[in-house]
């Protein structure tokens, strides 16, 4: 059973962070009694990791408030704010553009980690804040906010800076090595999708019905999957020869860009294409057209470049995998060029190579110049060519599966 998250809220664009703030921080005379963050997810075990985190965050914030009822407490409350806000952006943007490393970089990551928190241990033990400094001094800046570093203020949260710098060290050393305090959002996400879909088929559709498999690129996992599905059928039939398991079994024949057009075409209806007899609904059509329709046509142009226009029933559990591999590497600039005549193949292939080449560039000439493997690992990373956002890869994903549960209930 999923353990009760506090301070989550779900709104109808995001998750949100809300913690009502405690009556000694609050300003005399103030309206906002409370802080509150858009954590800029749908997906509740993600919303749920961070939420926990930014509670943990502030609890230390206010408990260091509470120890020192003499400081300003306008300026802290912003400082909060701001720690959060990189808190969350920092997250998405390391998960979105991580590029692929050897082992020999990923040990150097952990090592890196390991230097840093007998640094940071080091500088508490000795009383030492230099380390929050900047940091400080950064958000200090981004807010517009004075902080007299000479003051016992500074002092202590300097201290609590440091504190969470060595957790945070901490974290990333696990996380670089594949340990996670808990599941991934896609595994946990499937679980719930999935029981979901099999109770309200199983109460939908007739008894009688003939096993079909649809890759299930999105909830069933970060790794596509085959789940079971079942469609109409309305009279017993003998037991037949059942497709081959990595194949995609379908009454009609009907190519793959034929599908999304169907689909599309349901959904601009007023109909969620999950049953055969569904009633239209005129607002959800004009809703669907206008939020969501054009994300289906961007899915349809770019699965279709990468697989091939092929008939549906033809394709196999690996086209998918192999697309959404590829997919995941697109350029994030890809489609502003109203000239570009590549197919997505090629224009990923020519991303990797020229990203390649530049890091490889910059790797000698910082290693001639007697650079340290740190500012050199640095410098590779700048050479990084952004790529899809991990949410727009996501949508892409969700939007296939999506045609193909559409064709298993109505083909």
């Amino acid at each position: 059973m999923r353990k009760f998250c506090l301070h989550l809220e779900r709104r109808d664009s995001s998750f949100y962070w809300r913690r009502r703030l405690p009556r000694f921080v609050r300003l005399k005379g103030g309206t906002n009694h409370s802080l509150t963050h858009s954590l800029r997810t749908l997906v509740v075990p993600d919303a749920e990791e961070m939420a926990r985190r930014l509670t943990r965050l502030s609890s230390s914030a206010f408990e260091f408030m509470k120890g020192v009822p003499a400081m300003d407490q306008a300026p802290m409350v912003q400082i909060i704010n701001e720690i959060v806000r990189f808190e969350i952006a920092a997250t998405d943007y390391a998960r979105s553009v991580a590029p692929e490393r050897t082992y020999a970089e990923a040990e150097l990551t952990v090592r890196r980690e390991h230097a840093l928190q007998e640094t940071l241990r080091e500088a508490l033990f000795l009383n030492n804040r230099d380390a929050a400094r900047e940091p400080i001094r950064d958000a200090a800046n981004r807010l517009g906010v004075q902080i007299d570093e000479t003051t016992n203020d500074w002092m202590a949260l300097a201290h609590e800076t440091t504190r969470v710098m060595m957790d945070l060290s901490k974290e990333r050393a696990q996380r670089a090595q594949g340990v996670f305090s808990s599941p991934s959002r896609f595994f946990e996400t499937a679980l719930a999708t999935y029981e979901t879909q099999s109770a309200e088929a199983t109460q939908a559709r007739p008894k009688t019905s003939t096993a079909l498999t649809v890759p299930a690129l999105v909830s069933e996992g970060q790794q596509p999957a085959i789940s079971p599905a079942s469609t109409n059928t309305h009279h017993s039939v003998p037991e037949q020869t059942e497709p081959p398991a990595n194949k995609l079994a379908f009454g009609a024949s009907i190519t793959l860009s034929e599908a999304f057009k169907e689909y599309g075409k349901v959904r601009l209806e007023g109909k969620m294409g999950k049953r055969v007899n569904e009633t239209a609904v005129e607002s959800k059509g004009a809703s669907y057209e206008r939020n969501s329709f054009a994300n289906l046509k961007s899915t349809a142009k770019l699965i279709v470049d990468v697989i091939g226009n092929k008939q549906v029933g033809d394709l196999t559990e690996k086209d998918f995998t192999d697309a959404f591999s590829i997919i995941q590497r697109v350029p994030a600039n890809h489609g502003k060029s109203s000239t570009e005549k590549r197919s997505i193949r090629e224009i990923v292939e020519a991303t990797d190579l020229k990203e390649q080449k530049n890091k490889a560039r910059v790797h000698t000439q910082l290693k001639k110049s007697g650079a340290s493997l740190g500012n050199i690992e640095a410098a590779e990373h700048q050479e990084t060519i952004p790529r899809l956002r991990v949410n727009t890869v996501y949508r892409h994903m969700q939007n296939t599966q999506r045609v193909l549960r559409y064709l298993v209930v109505h083909k």
